[in-house]
């Protein structure tokens, strides 16, 4: 909000202060405003995390309890909260008096600097109108929007620093200039892509610097990331969630070839089915554990490519599983409509292929995307994964769980029956309890795979991690 503006809503705010406290003693109201302000301010900033905010005094409020930022930006009230606490760079909170923090970031997109020496420099060169145009397009970098659009920005004026002069002992220096696997992707809400590992870092985890630059008798400084390479328990146990997969991958591999070597078991609709979902689910486990075990360097094409690929694999097979609960459900109930591998298959190809065609049309407006560069799969813990993946999941689940307690319900009515029957080893029958002991599987991995988001949500990233290779480890 320009300046001027600023100063109108100042006049008329101060015009209504004056006309409440006509005949009345101002300071008395200034103290009275000051007070309710206080009252109504929460402890913390709802929705906002701690890396987003400002300090800022606490003696500087409108009487609304806003807060002019800069001359610039006016901050509400509810984005202003009372802190009793700071955080570290490593994680590890102390406590402090309480004072007022603001969620700058809600309003103005931030950045990370290593030192002040960018925006210092930056205002020295701004002094000198001669050759301001050239030194502002060296302070320029290329942003990425969520439409994919790349636009030039100025990494000073348009947006909001966080100085981090602690950030790292040895940090690790991402120079595009000099290496192309080097590279890196800035993103408009300040989230970086190391395109080296598909690594996506949010602004605790880099920082902007100046580095020096020699080209033959020439020197040249440009402003390049920096980031800490840090290995915690978190790195290795996100190796071996990916270690798991593959073991899950043997298993799968080894059920896939039992049923294709038994002719009773391949020849049968039941063992088409279940080859179909089993095949499907290794081919997604194939690709993603290789993609995140190795360190071979993939395109933004192929790697969208890929990624969308691994998306319609997790709602095919997910479809599968409930293809398999409603073929159980209708052999119970004897009913008379004759089902076949092709009937199935139209669903089975079809209905996953529309989800992920409609997420692809929905990948480029400014709503939840579908697809990110990172590791070439969904964005993870995000609402892209409720919406798009664990939303249609549940569909399928609830469509699973309806068939299942039809047929519970008929076990329990005609129990003897069905137990004759599956005494006989040429019953159609006598693979209910395999299908069944899969439906709860599915339905206790879709369980982990909520709660492993709900921790990784929660900062608990390491919790999130076990959880996802105990989810990896049922495969087996």
């Amino acid at each position: 909000m320009h300046l001027n503006h600023i100063l109108i809503i100042n006049l008329l705010l101060l015009l209504s202060e004056y006309a409440q406290s006509m005949g009345s003693n101002v300071s008395v109201n200034k103290n009275i405003t000051h007070h309710e302000q206080k009252l109504t301010m929460d402890k913390e900033i709802r929705n906002c995390s701690y890396e987003d905010t400002i300090e800022i005094p606490d003696n500087t409020f409108l009487p609304n309890g806003s807060y002019i930022y800069k001359n610039q930006t006016i901050i509400p009230s509810n984005l202003i909260g009372n802190y009793d606490y700071i955080i570290l760079y490593d994680g590890t909170k102390r406590t402090v008096p309480q004072y007022k923090r603001a969620c700058i970031c809600r309003l103005i997109p931030c950045i990370s600097f290593c030192s002040h020496a960018i925006p210092e420099i930056y205002n020295y060169l701004m002094k000198d109108a001669k050759d301001m145009r050239t030194d502002k397009h060296n302070f320029s970098i290329e942003v990425t929007f969520r439409n994919r659009t790349v636009i030039k920005k100025n990494i000073v004026e348009d947006f909001e620093p966080f100085v981090k002069e602690d950030f790292c002992e040895e940090p690790y220096n991402m120079i595009k200039e000099v290496d192309t696997k080097t590279g890196w992707t800035l993103f408009e809400n300040g989230s970086l892509l190391v395109n080296s590992s598909h690594k996506i870092l949010n602004r605790t985890e880099y920082c902007f610097d100046f580095h020096k630059m020699v080209f033959g008798e020439d020197t040249y400084k440009v402003i390049i990331p920096r980031f800490c390479q840090k290995k915690d328990a978190r790195d290795f146990l996100e190796k071996l969630y990916y270690w798991t997969q593959v073991f899950s991958l043997v298993f799968l591999l080894v059920t896939v070839a039992v049923y294709c070597y038994i002719p009773e078991l391949r020849n049968t609709l039941h063992g088409k089915c279940f080859m179909t979902y089993a095949g499907s689910l290794a081919l997604f486990l194939a690709i993603y554990s290789f993609i995140n075990l190795s360190k071979i360097m993939i395109s933004v094409g192929p790697c969208l490519l890929i990624a969308y690929f691994n998306y319609y694999l997790q709602l095919f097979h997910y479809t599968w599983m409930s293809i398999l609960c409603y073929d159980i459900w209708r052999n119970l109930n004897n009913l008379e409509y004759k089902s076949s591998y092709f009937k199935y298959a139209s669903c089975g190809y079809t209905l996953p292929l529309i989800v992920v065609l409609l997420g692809f049309a929905l990948q480029n407006p400014n709503i939840y995307e579908v697809i990110t560069n990172d590791k070439c799969n969904l964005y993870a813990h995000t609402w892209s994964d409720v919406v798009y993946l664990y939303g249609p999941c549940l569909i399928i689940i609830i469509v699973s769980l309806i068939f299942i307690i039809s047929t519970l319900r008929l076990l329990k009515m005609k129990y003897n029956e069905i137990y004759e029957k599956l005494s006989l080893k040429d019953s159609p029958e006598s693979s209910y309890n395999p299908y069944l002991l899969l439906f709860y599987m599915m339905v206790f991995c879709w369980f982990l795979d909520n709660l492993s988001d709900v921790f990784y949500i929660s900062n608990l990233k390491i919790s999130s991690v076990i959880i996802d290779c105990i989810k990896s480890l049922q495969n087996t």
